[in-house]
């Protein structure tokens, strides 16, 4: 934490450079924004449903360009019955 005191006769804004300067050279705002915007890493299990799901969309999509039958409407509705058969 950075702690700035006043010196006798220092002025206001004097003041506020000096405490900016030290918040800068604590690199104490870059800290508390990468603390701010942190994901945490997704577990095990769901990794492994996300390579499912991956996998199952790319079946999905190879059959109905196979078929022909391939369009993003077509595509999305099969899409949703597949996320509610494995609980997405």
């Amino acid at each position: 934490m950075a702690e700035v005191y006043r010196k006798p006769r220092e002025t206001i804004p004097s003041l506020i450079r000096r405490f900016s300067r030290s918040v800068q050279a604590g690199k104490i705002l870059e800290k508390a924004k990468g603390k701010l915007h942190r994901q945490k890493k997704p577990s095990e299990r769901q990794i492994k449903q996300r390579a499912i799901m991956r996998e199952a969309l790319k079946e999905l999509r190879r059959r109905l360009e196979k078929q022909g039958k391939y369009t993003d409407d077509l595509f999305h509705r099969e899409k949703k019955k597949i996320k509610e058969k494995f609980g997405f």
